[in-house]
């Protein structure tokens, strides 16, 4: 077979491509960024799209400039016919779960990030149970959540064939409804989405807690201040005194000051400089404390977008409809220690609408009553929601309220770009020694991933069982 790499623009998708691949891209897009390309995408003579219609919209969405094709020798009949084989002869294949879950459970212990394999937490967490372990399947399913599927098969489907686009117009001024290049299928009436966080609650004109915005070295490039602004939240950026002028010149009094009649926004500085994040980190809990907060957002200097995930679309929205949800939700709490939104980029892989006692990091509402503090020569974010769960709070990870921030390494500056990535396995090591289980084994393992180390816990938060106590006086 020969492959070869071809400029991205040069492949052209089949317009009558049948089968709705549009909810599985993220999925996609993941694989690739994890495995890179094993499958080349299959192509007529023409460069029309055979076979590898999703890797396509993938590698779009990671903005590639090439992609891997294969030409097939194949009559225009065979091609037709192909795009179909490919596809239905697939539907038929079925799992062996006894099979199934030990290749899973072999991934597990081998550090292996099991989000990427697609499979969501809820079959992950069945699969990870060794069967010879369960003696009684009811008494592992006692206290568990009840779980109800609503039905959203559509009555009846047609398809609409328009004959211009006065037709168009016309059809969406009748029906009320909104359509663009991209809009593949419409519900008629629109569908009324229900979730957890989608839960009535007055939309706050900012948010109740502070944000605080650790920032090094990126007075002209982090972008997390813009998107605070459209939704006029008040903001403190947190910087070291050797970068103070130049943040101040760029987020001046004038344009950042009181806000609506807010609280202003302003730069402040901490006290020394080059201390590493875990000293930023202590500084901003430490100030909100001495503040009388009850609790605190710390928030990533470079976060690009907000995002409500709806009818498995990440739909962009402001702040404010991601923050505001969080604090709505953990006010009803007493025991809640952080709380935030899901990175973007894994929403695929999450089938309930919220996580609890897990890792929280990057977009973070911190419990200022927690003892926990960020430590030097650990991997902090994992050590710090470690800290939390082990005094006995809860976290809380809302899987529809999500974060975008800049791919890896693709923006310099920043509290750990100095020496961070090269003492990162010192780090990972120190994390190791810091967290033990009952036996004195490691809690975590160190894995490697296009040579770079890394730490993958996937068993570990599972450990965790509290649950969220309500707040009676509330």
């Amino acid at each position: 077979m020969k492959i070869e790499l071809v400029d991205i623009k040069k492949v052209i998708p089949y317009e009558g491509n049948p089968r709705r691949n549009e909810d599985v891209v993220d999925k996609v897009a993941s694989s690739l960024n994890e495995f890179g390309w094993q499958q080349p995408i299959v192509v007529d003579k023409e460069m029309v799209v055979v076979a590898g219609h999703t890797r396509l919209l993938a590698a779009k969405q990671l903005k590639m400039d090439e992609v891997p094709i294969h030409i097939a020798d194949l009559t225009d009949v065979q091609a037709k016919a192909y795009r179909l084989t490919d596809n239905r002869i697939a539907e038929d294949a079925d799992w062996d779960r006894g099979l199934l879950g030990i290749e899973i459970r072999q991934l597990d212990d081998l550090g292996f990030d099991l989000d990427l394999t697609g499979f969501n937490n809820l079959e992950l967490s069945n699969l990870l149970i060794d069967p010879l372990l369960v003696e009684d399947a009811q008494e592992e399913w006692r206290n568990m959540p009840e779980f109800i599927q609503g039905d959203i098969r559509a009555f009846r489907t047609i398809a609409v064939h328009f004959q211009d686009q006065e037709a168009v117009d016309n059809f969406l001024n009748l029906t009320g409804k909104t359509m663009t290049d991209k809009t593949r299928y419409l519900w008629f009436p629109e569908q009324e989405v229900f979730s957890e966080v989608d839960r009535v609650y007055e939309r706050a004109t900012t948010t109740k807690h502070p944000i605080y915005i650790p920032s090094k070295g990126r007075a002209h490039t982090c972008t997390t201040p813009d998107l605070l602004n459209k939704d006029d939240i008040p903001w403190i950026l947190v910087v070291e005194p050797q970068d103070f002028d130049e943040y101040k010149a760029r987020f001046s009094a004038s344009e950042y000051g009181m806000r609506n009649g807010k609280a202003p926004s302003l730069v402040l500085a901490m006290d020394e400089n080059d201390q590493g994040i875990g000293y930023v980190r202590n500084f901003c809990k430490n100030h909100s404390s001495a503040n009388g907060d009850e609790y605190h957002w710390q928030i990533d200097d470079d976060i690009k977008n907000f995002f409500r995930r709806i009818n498995d679309k990440n739909i962009k929205c402001n702040a404010l409809d991601v923050l505001g949800p969080v604090e709505d939700y953990i006010k009803d709490y007493v025991n809640v220690g952080m709380a935030g939104p899901k990175h973007s980029l894994f929403a695929f892989s999450a089938k309930t609408e919220i996580d609890f006692n897990k890792q929280i990091c990057t977009v973070s509402l911190f419990n200022n009553d927690t003892e926990a503090s960020w430590r030097e020569g650990v991997v902090s974010d994992i050590d710090y929601s470690m800290q939390v769960l082990t005094e006995g709070w809860c976290s809380v990870m809302f899987n529809r309220l999500l974060y975008e921030p800049p791919s890896v390494s693709s923006n310099s500056g920043g509290n750990q770009a100095s020496g961070y990535y090269g003492n990162y396995h010192k780090m990972c090591k120190g994390l190791l020694s810091a967290w033990k289980d009952e036996d004195g084994k490691d809690l975590f393992k160190i894995v490697e991933k296009n040579g770079k180390p890394r730490i993958n816990p996937n068993r570990v938060w599972m450990r965790f069982k509290q649950q969220l106590e309500p707040d009676l006086e509330s």
